[in-house]
């Protein structure tokens, strides 16, 4: 077995270091990533990158020797408990299945009307401002609302629930936390248990994902326990919302920087399927998920240490070069656009996955029909978003002309 490559590059090593002028060169990292081979050693987050189809896949299949325990990067060992994201088989089986209902296609279907009743209803508090944030005004809230109507949480307590949401979402690939900001995670989190509990307890809960899972619990066969339904939920309602708004935002970032595609995309509303994949291909909203090596192994021949973690970076299949023709260029019209794993694959594919692209088909109608000239707004500071897993800006202003009722 070959060692691992250890990264040198400077600015590899400023982007997982969240540098602001490196995380806004995202592609720029990701080619030089590639370039170094499947795996790379990245010595100051001690992560180990795995890009290609061929290395990520070799790790998928092999859930024993690479646990999803770690999901998120951060390692866990006091009061470890298990909810859906960070659970291998079978456990992870089981509790999929129980979740699968909610994102079923007659389930997705049914949740249509609604997705377009939230659209309508946010681009109204905004139709004759000019510009809004994209963002704050547009995106979180309608992933927020819509993961919430998943779980049957009333909204009554959606800024709480919007809040956690986007918050716990924080230290998803960001080494630079302080003491005091993951002291002050964990209390919010207790504080969220205690909240859902209540919620549960008090039989407050609407129909929906929650009220299923306490079904399960009930259960004597079950193992399954509250506090685990309470991580379960937590998991799909951060993941959610921050992989989804991030989505929405990589998709008009490409729509508004290439002219000929916006103006592709006014004339002809059938190639917004295409433009969705070619966004998930090009700059997915996030690289990827950690694994972590339960025994000492290889990858492709490289050396794996027993406790390793690792990071299994999706985005790079959409861009690799032997199979994607001019990976990094921007293509409304390619053929091979769905070649890519921005959802994941294998058991840990993502339950929202056509959640997420009929969510954007609708939203990318909407605004497209609402509005023309849209522009992103000149003159404002895009500031990334500090983790080097997730892609995106704090903030992102658009501004647009409204389509009078007469042009129409």
């Amino acid at each position: 077995m070959a060692p691992s490559f250890i990264n040198t590059h400077t600015l590899i090593r400023d982007y997982f270091l969240l540098d602001p002028s490196a995380l806004l060169k995202r592609n720029e990292v990701l080619r030089l990533i590639i370039e170094q081979g499947p795996v790379l050693y990245i010595p100051e987050i001690e992560v180990y990158t795995i890009s290609g189809q061929k290395a990520i896949r070799e790790v998928i299949r092999n859930p024993h020797t690479f646990s999803s325990r770690h999901v998120t990067g951060h390692r866990v060992s006091r009061n470890y408990r298990v909810g859906l994201l960070n659970a291998d088989p079978p456990t992870h089986t089981e509790r999929k299945l129980w979740a699968s209902k909610s994102f079923s296609q007659s389930h997705l279907k049914q949740r249509e009307s609604h997705i377009q009743e939230l659209v309508n209803t946010l681009i109204r508090e905004f139709h004759d401002k000019g510009e809004f944030d994209l963002i704050n005004d547009f995106a979180n809230p309608i992933t927020v609302n819509l993961t919430l109507a998943i779980l049957g949480i009333p909204l009554t307590y959606f800024n709480k629930f919007q809040y956690w949401a986007i918050a716990h979402a924080a230290p998803v690939g960001n080494p630079n936390l302080s003491p005091k900001a993951q002291t002050k995670l964990i209390i919010e989190f207790i504080e969220f248990e205690r909240f859902l509990i209540q919620l549960i307890e008090t039989d407050q809960l609407e129909n929906g994902l929650i009220k299923d899972l306490v079904q399960k619990m009930e259960d004597p066969n079950t193992e399954f326990t509250l506090k685990e339904l309470v991580l379960m939920s937590h998991q799909i309602l951060t993941a959610g919302t921050e992989t989804t708004a991030k989505f929405l935002l990589s998709i008009f970032e490409n729509l508004l920087e290439n002219p000929q595609t916006y103006l592709e995309i006014q004339q002809n509303h059938a190639l917004i399927p295409t433009l969705i994949e070619e966004v998930l291909r090009y700059k997915p909203p996030t690289h990827g998920m950690f694994r972590t090596a339960t025994q000492e192994t290889e990858i492709l021949g490289y050396k794996i240490p027993k406790d390793a973690m690792l990071l299994l970076m999706y985005s790079s299949v959409g861009v690799d070069e032997e199979k994607v023709k001019c990976p990094f260029h921007f293509d409304l019209h390619r053929k091979s656009a769905n070649h890519h794993l921005a959802f994941g694959s294998g058991i840990h594919y993502c339950l929202g996955a056509q959640l997420a692209k009929i969510l954007a088909n609708i939203v990318v109608t909407s605004l497209i029909s609402q509005f023309q000239h849209m522009r992103i707004s000149p003159n404002q500071i895009l500031e990334a978003h500090p983790s080097y897993v997730f892609y995106g800006y704090k903030k992102f202003l658009i501004q647009f002309d409204p389509i009078s009722k007469k042009s129409k």
